[in-house]
């Protein structure tokens, strides 16, 4: 790593820290997932996210919840055969096995394999390194401390940059917080704007480098959302990460999320007219990256659908091509139920419902009332 870069972040790290725990004060709120931990849903890096009830806003009766107390919880196993794959790479980082973890990145960035949900293998293995138990101020520390030992092992390491680039996005968001920006102090802003400050330096190195990666760029639009790029800028990294891999679709969900109303959206569909223009390249992923953008992104909206304008026919049938790539996969065939619902689409959610069953899917279903209601009215079309 260059001297100017790590004479700027070992420089700054304990400023750094210490106004971490400024934000976390400010507003309590998850350091690393927007979506459930349990879920190969995307995430998007850094950014502590609040969220509103997704779905109808109906009653809840007191017979469906009493109906709800009999439901069992279950977990993909996608999504435990993914959770032991990120425990093992934390656990390299952990041990300082940057061996291991240098060998692992270069195969995953030559075959670009996937899990049995479609989640990219390579993207997980980032977000590995961040899954830190706890985020207090020695957590980060020891993780500092590790990456200096990285760093040294492995100065011209493009995975070392890559996993420096998330640890400092999210330190910036952490001091933040999630609030308003009339919420933010002084002592707060200047944290955030100092860790991007680190993160943009970073990634201007590890794009220069021969090796190339798409989870660069990507982990680089966290940094181009807090710094407030131009468009073209922002744009840029998604072109380069389709000259790696027109199939990254976690690019084409985080550049949608930055075009929501509340970041740099024009318009209330610019994020849609962004979904609908992606999906329309001769090269990428077709309806179905509009579906992963409608579902990463529906977490923002009462109703995707009846709030968020998406266009439920370009939907469903990214759904059914996820369906049909994917049929492993009990998350796909649970936000089929839970979309289908929120578009009216009585029969596909009641064929969904039936295939599910009786178990329950937290990480789409974080409370089991709402999958009771939801399934009742597949049945029956009353609310």
């Amino acid at each position: 790593m260059s001297p100017l870069i790590r004479s700027s972040i070992w420089c700054n790290v304990i400023f750094l820290i210490v106004t971490i725990s400024l934000g976390a004060c400010k507003e309590k709120s998850s350091s690393v997932a927007p979506t459930s931990e349990t879920s190969n849903q995307e995430k998007t890096p850094g950014i502590p996210e609040k969220t509103v009830t997704p779905g109808p806003v109906e009653r809840i009766e007191t017979d469906e919840r009493l109906e709800a107390i009999q439901l069992v919880n279950i977990q993909d196993p996608i999504d435990i055969e993914s959770a032991v794959f990120r425990a093992e790479i934390r656990g390299a980082f952990e041990k300082k096995n940057f061996k291991l973890l240098e060998i692992t990145a270069k195969e995953l960035r030559k075959s670009h394999p996937l899990f049995s949900d479609g989640s990219w293998k390579l993207k997980h293995f980032y977000d590995a390194i961040g899954e830190r138990i706890n985020h207090e101020q020695s957590d980060y520390e020891r993780d500092l401390s590790i990456f200096q030992a990285w760093d040294k092992a492995e100065p011209k390491s493009l995975t070392l940059r890559i996993a420096m680039i998330e640890f400092y996005t999210e330190v910036a968001w952490n001091a933040r917080g999630n609030g308003m920006s009339d919420t933010v102090t002084q002592s707060m802003r200047q944290a955030f704007e100092q860790s991007l400050a680190i993160a943009a330096e970073i990634l201007k190195e590890a794009r220069s480098l021969p090796e190339k990666d798409p989870c660069c760029q990507y982990a680089g639009m966290t940094v181009a959302l807090g710094q407030g790029w131009e468009p073209k800028d922002f744009d840029q990294l998604v072109t380069e990460i389709e000259a790696i891999t027109p199939t990254f679709y976690p690019a084409y969900s985080y550049r949608a999320f930055s075009l929501l109303p509340k970041w740099h959206g024009k318009t209330k569909k610019s994020w849609l007219e962004y979904a609908k223009k992606v999906s329309e390249d001769p090269d990428g992923l077709g309806d179905e990256v509009y579906a992963r953008i409608v579902i990463n992104n529906s977490k923002h909206f009462e109703s995707v659908f009846r709030d968020g304008g998406a266009d439920w026919k370009k939907t469903r049938a990214g759904l059914e091509i996820l369906k049909k790539k994917y049929p492993e996969s009990l998350v796909i065939l649970n936000q089929t139920a839970r979309l289908a619902t929120m578009a009216n689409d009585r029969n596909l959610a009641e064929a969904s419902f039936a295939e599910i069953g009786d178990k329950v899917l937290p990480s789409v279903w974080p409370k089991k009332e709402r999958f009771v209601h939801f399934r009742n009215w597949a049945r029956t079309g009353k609310w």
